[in-house]
This record gives C-alpha cells, sequence and structure tokens, in this order.
C-alpha cells in the first residue's frame, strides 16, 4: 500500500475472508479456487484471510484443492443451529480427507434471536475452532440476544451488511446499534457482503446506500475511544470520507491508530467475493 504500508498493515492485515463463491460474483468451485490461488500470489494478499465455503460444498473444495498448492483455512457456513453435530461430522471427515492441506478455523451459522438461548450457546461454543459466530438479523431482539453470546467465549455475531437487494442493506442507525453493543459487550463481530469499499457511497445500480469498510472500522474505534452515541457513530458510517492526510479524522481529529487496532479486535473480518475492489481503492486512497 505505497507509503502507508507499514502504518497500515496491521490494521488491515486478513481483513477479509473470500466469499467468491457467492453473490455477486458467484463463481463455480473450481474458478472460485483459482482466484483465491491467484491472490494468494498478488500484492493485495494481505488483505485476504480465509476461504468461506458451505459445509454442502466440502466435498466439491475436496476434490478441487491443488495437491501442491500450500495449506488453506477456511471459515465454514453451517446448515443451523440444530444441525451443527451434523455439521461437526462433515467437517471432522473432510479434514481426516485433507491431510493437512486444508483446516475449518471458523464456523458460522444462521440463527434468530428467538434461537439464541443458553442450551444453544454451549452446544456451540466448545466446537473446537477459533471462532463460532452466529449470524443475526437486523432487528432489536438480536441486541438482547448479544448479549447472551458475549458470556461465552469463542463465540461471535455475524451481521449481513449487503446482498443484491435493498433490503439486504441495514440502515446506518442499524449497524450503529450493533457496534455500541459489541463495543461495550467486547464481543466480537464478522459482517458480509455490500463491503467492497472504503466508503460509504450510493450504489444505484440496487439502489441501496452500502456501508464503507473504513467508517466502520472509524465507527468502531470512536464508539471506545470517543465514546460517541448511536446518532453520532451513524453520522460516522455516513461519511463519504474520513480520509485525512496519512489516516482517518473526525471533527477535526485523528484517529489513533491504535484506536483503529482496537476495532480490529471487535471486527474480526468481512466476507467479499472480492479483494481486487478494496485493493484497488485503498491504492486509491493510500
Amino acid at each position: 500500500m505505497s507509503a502507508m504500508r507499514a502504518w497500515w498493515a496491521p490494521i488491515l492485515s486478513g481483513l477479509f475472508d473470500y466469499a467468491g463463491l457467492f453473490p455477486p460474483a458467484a463463481h463455480p468451485m473450481e474458478d472460485a479456487i483459482a482466484e483465491y490461488i491467484r491472490l494468494r500470489r498478488a500484492p493485495s494478499a494481505d488483505l485476504m484471510s480465509r476461504f468461506v465455503c458451505p459445509v454442502g460444498w466440502l466435498v466439491d473444495f475436496r476434490d478441487r484443492w491443488p495437491k501442491q498448492e500450500e495449506p488453506v483455512l477456511l471459515a465454514v457456513l453451517g446448515t443451523s443451529l440444530e444441525g451443527v453435530q451434523q455439521d461437526l461430522r462433515l467437517i471432522d471427515l473432510f479434514e481426516e480427507q485433507m491431510e493437512g492441506r486444508a483446516g475449518v478455523e471458523t464456523y458460522e451459522v444462521k440463527a434468530q434471536p428467538a434461537d439464541v438461548t443458553a442450551d444453544s450457546l454451549r452446544r456451540i461454543q466448545n466446537i473446537g475452532y477459533e471462532m463460532a459466530y452466529l449470524e443475526l438479523p437486523w432487528v432489536p431482539e438480536s441486541l438482547e440476544a448479544m448479549a447472551a453470546i458475549a458470556d461465552y467465549e469463542g463465540l461471535g455475531v455475524k451481521g449481513r451488511t449487503g446482498g443484491l437487494e435493498p433490503s439486504a442493506f441495514p440502515s446506518a442507525d442499524d449497524l450503529a446499534s450493533w457496534i455500541q453493543e459489541c463495543v461495550n459487550l467486547d464481543l466480537p463481530m464478522k459482517l458480509t457482503a455490500g463491503l467492497h469499499h472504503p466508503w460509504a457511497h450510493r450504489n444505484d445500480s440496487i439502489p441501496a446506500d452500502e456501508h464503507g469498510f473504513l467508517n466502520i472500522l472509524a465507527a468502531l474505534a470512536l464508539a471506545s475511544e470517543a465514546d460517541l452515541n448511536r446518532r453520532e457513530l451513524a453520522e460516522v458510517l455516513k461519511a463519504e470520507t474520513l480520509a485525512d492526510g496519512a489516516g482517518l479524522a473526525w471533527n477535526g481529529e485523528k484517529i489513533h491508530p491504535d484506536a483503529l487496532l482496537e476495532a480490529r479486535a471487535i471486527l474480526h473480518s468481512i466476507g467479499s467475493c472480492s479483494i481486487d475492489e478494496p485493493w484497488h481503492d485503498l491504492q486509491q486512497l493510500l
């Protein structure tokens, strides 16, 4: 990232999980694997982390991952909270068959707030992966569920921040509420979809107001460092740029790099079907 590489590297390193199997890219498995391998060797490699794969597609991944390629870490999407044990059996079999050439690092599964109970959280807590994320909808009840999730180590919350329809994009107010709650609870968060670009902007082709991944990191930092309220955080999320010379700023005050590093302790990763788009935009910015 030009002269800014040293400053930004720890903040942006591994920020994106590659989700090329999913829209709008929607690559076939063979093409998605080829793209992931290309990106591993590209200048943008530092931005990328795991390969995102549904549990039901692991066999296809197994059959197509080149034997000579370096080992890969996966983020696996489960079927449901009720299907966790069956998912785990499929993952165990996959890892055994891959013989060290692939490992599952995170497990992600959709849930409704009413499904987040002490029993379901205990069931998913000790599944043996680095993190497990429960994907919740953008409804007020999810904030209560997040408080319950925060009591269990190794669990985080996942939010879907985009899609092919306007309704798939949460409002700035909803996202601000999640950010404030995750900071207050010290709850790890993963976001997915609709975050290809650094800054908030209007996408007329959907049409929708898309969020920016640097806006989100700035909002997380300011929620902690400056104790901004939800209305103020929503304004940070709507900003068309927060760039200020050698960093980010809000209301004339620079956001300290340490605060952005702390933000990454909350925002573990972003699922994206494109790595080239965020890389290209960052090259123009930095």
